[in-house]
């Protein structure tokens, strides 16, 4: 069992907790767009961006055509996805708990803007009403009214007036959603919209006899239909050019990603296909799963078709994008005249995607079809969380990025200059406080060594050095309890304050004259030890924004007390540094030194445990 501080997330201190990340988040939109739009100086009008931003994902140089004259009691902004034929027409409320959201608010919103927008009538937003007349009279248009508030304080009856809504739309081409802060919160950190490119492609073999059915051929009848497919390797070169092209991502659901041209595999099957071995390519290749939605086979002449919805390769990621990279070197005529003979395999599944068990068998086959080459579980679970995936967006606004996935640290290296040192500039900001010198190198930071900053803060130490291994195991207590819950303990800004005071810890430890002290999760354990009531998962933010924000105690005495205790423990604790990382701290110990420490820096001991 883990040695915890019994800590339970109670859902009003995560809605507090969220309900302060949204407000936060507010000062940096308006700090970055007042300029631009003066209408945000409030509050109630910065919400519409953080809602167009957060859940709707918008481009941020696009978010402002989105929101419609300010105070327009029918509809505060919209968004369009053209792709996907979908309408949200968006009315925004924020409001502290103590503000009641009332029936005829909601009621109101429900029928205002669709009085003007079926009339033609609208003027807050031409572009909106535009779409709106378009939408109307197309039958695949899907039109959503959404009510959007940052409490949780409403009217019972607001959830029946909703039904009422929907059920009377026959058509079920308009439908009423309302999110209170829950529904936010699970948005937020779940999957929220998107914009999404849709892709068809025709994907050629040469004969009938390249191309199987598991059903037809086969005569298996399986639940999920699926084909073998003895492939050109030019069809899988078209295929990933049309998708870079019209930026569908093909490759979205791949837990292995694209590690590059360096790698010993993928420049052994670039040499392949460069030399005249290549007509063995079949045979020395593992070949590629795809997962569509649908699939359509067809004769064209002496050759078959099958015309593929939204493919996702979850398999074969380095064949196809080396294939991709050997290919792309050559003419059109070239391709033809050197590869009509090299062919790879292709698995291809047909699963829909419409229900848990379709998603579940979805998920099983992109971890089994990776397991010929062991991916470790930590790769599994970062890939399927989509918090982690939030923390890594959220904290590059600090400067940070966070390696989520194996081909993010290729992703890093593919930013821009002019990205780098925006990234850097943020970072500086946060470590000048500190006294820190930061660089390039200090931008880039493994999921894991995140969790185990946070770990070690939350907890203690020892945990942090003896858990590392399950921070990223998903069936681990440590997982369940701490790793997919960071957002409810810990701010972004105090995440990447954690990762700084670690960072300045060991550069510190590396230049001592042990060069084990200060033992850096020792000294971020020691300072939650100070947090009166842990059982509240409010404190750890309010903790570290009292140190880093309050006048009273500077964070460079509050750091000096820290390093002094973490070389004070050590010393006391009659063991060798190697044994005592792997022993649970002492609390006996502990407080024996932090009285000894109280002697000589009284103000600062007193600062941190005060209320």
């Amino acid at each position: 069992m883990i040695e915890t501080n019994d800590s339970v997330i109670k859902p009003e201190d995560r809605l507090n907790n969220f309900q302060t990340q949204i407000n936060r988040d507010i000062k940096d939109i308006q700090d970055e767009y007042v300029r631009i739009d003066p209408n945000l100086v409030s509050m109630d009008y910065a919400f519409n961006y953080w809602v167009l931003l957060k859940i709707f994902n918008t481009e941020e140089e696009n978010v402002g055509d989105f929101v419609t004259d300010y105070n327009d009691k029918s509809v505060d902004c919209y968004m369009h996805f053209e792709e996907t034929k979908e309408l949200f027409i968006i009315q925004c409320k924020h409001f502290q708990e103590d503000t009641r959201v009332i029936r005829t608010m909601v009621a109101d919103f429900l029928k205002s803007p669709l009085a003007f927008l079926d009339a033609g009538t609208y003027k807050k937003s031409k572009d909106l009403q535009k779409i709106y007349s378009k939408a109307k009279n197309d039958s695949e248009y899907k039109i959503y009214l959404q009510f959007y508030t940052t409490n949780t304080n409403y009217s019972d009856d607001i959830s029946t007036l909703i039904s009422d809504f929907n059920k009377s739309n026959v058509s079920k081409k308009i439908k009423a959603q309302f999110f209170d802060l829950k529904d936010i919160y699970k948005k937020y950190y779940g999957e929220g919209y998107k914009k999404v490119t849709s892709l068809k492609f025709n994907l050629r073999t040469i004969n009938k006899g390249t191309f199987a059915s598991i059903k037809e051929e086969y005569g298996i009848n399986y639940k999920y239909q699926g084909y073998y497919i003895i492939t050109p390797v030019e069809q899988i070169y078209k295929l990933l050019k049309q998708s870079n092209d019209t930026g569908y991502s093909l490759f979205e659901e791949n837990i292995r990603e694209y590690l590059g041209d360096a790698g010993v595999v993928n420049s052994a099957i670039a040499e392949t296909l460069r030399s005249e071995e290549r007509v063995n390519f079949l045979y020395y290749n593992n070949g590629i799963t795809v997962i569509v939605k649908s699939a359509k086979p067809q004769v064209n002449g002496v050759s078959r078709e099958i015309v593929l919805e939204n493919p996702q390769i979850v398999n074969g990621c380095q064949t196809v994008n080396t294939i991709f990279s050997v290919l792309d070197e050559l003419s059109e005529k070239e391709i033809i005249e050197q590869y009509k003979d090299v062919f790879v395999m292709t698995k291809l599944l047909i699963i829909p995607t419409i229900d848990d068990k379709d998603k579940k068998f979805y998920q099983d086959v992109v971890k089994y079809t990776n397991k010929q080459n062991p991916i470790p579980d930590k790769i599994f679970a970062a890939n399927n969380e989509t918090v982690f995936k939030r923390i890594q967006t959220e904290l590059k606004r600090y400067g940070l990025w966070v390696k989520v996935k194996q081909s993010d640290k290729i992703k890093f290296d593919n930013f821009t200059p002019s990205d780098k040192a925006d990234m850097l500039d943020c970072l500086k900001k946060q470590s000048a406080q500190l006294g820190l010198i930061v660089t390039n190198k200090d931008l880039c930071v493994d999921l894991e060594k995140i969790l185990q900053i946070c770990l070690a803060f939350i907890t203690d130490g020892y945990n942090a050095f003896s858990k590392k291994s399950s921070v990223l195991k998903s069936n681990s207590e440590v997982f369940k309890k701490y790793s997919i819950n960071i957002q409810d303990y810990l701010s972004y800004e105090n995440i990447v304050r954690l990762y700084l005071l670690y960072k300045l810890s060991e550069r510190d430890r590396k230049e001592s004259e042990d060069l084990r002290t200060p033992i850096p999760y020792y000294v971020l354990g020691f300072l939650s030890y100070h947090i009166s009531d842990r059982s509240n998962v409010s404190c750890y933010n309010n903790f570290l924004n009292k140190i880093f924000e309050g006048q009273t105690c500077s964070i460079n005495s509050i750091y000096e007390y820290l390093k002094q205790l973490s070389s004070l423990y050590k010393d006391n604790s009659g063991k060798e540094y190697n044994v005592l990382i792997k022993q649970k701290i002492d609390k006996q110990v502990l407080d024996k030194q932090i009285d000894t420490a109280r002697r000589f820096m009284k103000q600062v001991v007193e600062f941190l445990v005060s209320e």
